[in-house]
């Protein structure tokens, strides 16, 4: 062995994005490379990322990525074009919570069905404060696999998603009390 360090960065790591990290100065496509930590963690049917960006020096393309397709769960390719719907909505959020305009054309060139949206950078926009929850749920996002039936240590309590966070309400059997009985973090997802 050298001493040379080789560490490699675990998938887990993708979870970790800090909106403190957003590199304000840095050219566009640092910036956009940064705004895809958030794209990335759009949810897919059985979590294939059927997804690919080229980032160029104006913005970056999102294209379907027909190699991580599965025909036989998606015959029509629904759920991969939603999958990639969900990685762009993830960026466009990213960008603007950080305060960066994006201009978005969807479907640029109709001869190549699989180049979903251009995404250009077009300036500084006032910071969308009013999606900050929204932002920081993105990395809270999980998969459940299992059915969803009542189960009676959480039977009477729902998540629900606020200004302030994931805030954790009575529920009754006429409906949802809106008295919270706490605002989770995302060390409770951990």
């Amino acid at each position: 062995m050298n001493g040379a360090s080789t560490s490699r960065a675990s998938p887990a790591d993708a979870w970790r994005v800090e909106e403190s990290e957003f590199p304000r100065d840095a050219t566009v496509p640092e910036q956009l490379g940064y705004l895809l930590r958030y794209a990335i963690l759009a949810s897919s049917l059985y979590n294939t990322q059927p997804w690919r960006f080229r980032i160029t020096d104006a913005g970056l393309d999102l294209f379907a990525d027909r190699s991580r397709w599965l025909p036989l769960a998606d015959p029509q390719a629904r759920q991969m074009i939603v999958a990639c719907g969900a990685a762009l909505f993830n960026l466009r959020t990213a960008a603007g919570c950080h305060g960066v305009a994006l201009r978005v054309d969807v479907c640029p060139d109709p001869r190549d069905p699989d180049w979903l949206a251009r995404c250009a950078v077009a300036g500084e926009v006032a910071k969308r404060v009013d999606e900050t929850a929204l932002l920081r749920a993105i990395p809270m996002r999980r998969t459940h696999h299992k059915s969803f039936v009542r189960d009676a240590q959480f039977a009477d309590y729902l998540l629900v998603l606020t200004d302030s966070g994931l805030v954790l309400v009575a529920a009754d059997a006429a409906g949802v009390t809106r008295t919270p009985l706490g605002v989770l973090d995302a060390s409770v997802f951990a």
